[in-house]
């Protein structure tokens, strides 16, 4: 099984059991502000995702969005609320596969040419 996939599911699975699901507007993780997080320059690499994390994860799912077009990264959402969306089988390297819950981005894989 994918390594990313895995550390994805536990990572997702790690902050849902940690959510209190009775107070809607606490944040899932509290990371800086948009304007102090990190730019990652294309092509990315395995070295990056670190600072694709920190970048995304904590982030609305409007605001990945505005994101990923700023930062001009191939971006998709990949689940909401732990259901899987219809996407692509096809490769892209380089490209963010967001996970979402309660419009929170709570984990990120990314495509990642290994030559």
């Amino acid at each position: 099984m994918n390594i990313k996939f895995i550390f994805s599911a536990l990572l997702a699975c790690i902050l849902l059991s940690s959510c209190d699901s009775s107070d809607s507007n606490q944040a899932i993780i509290t990371n800086p502000p948009i304007e102090q997080r990190p730019v990652v320059l294309l092509p990315i690499t395995s070295a990056d995702i670190p600072n694709l994390n920190l970048l995304y994860v904590g982030l609305s799912a409007d605001e990945a969005v505005s994101v990923a077009s700023q930062q001009k990264h191939i971006y998709r959402v990949v689940s909401i609320d732990g259901k899987g969306l219809a996407v692509t089988e096809d490769y892209v390297n380089g490209r963010v596969n967001a996970t979402i819950v309660k419009n929170r981005v709570v984990s990120i894989s990314v495509e990642i040419l290994n030559l």
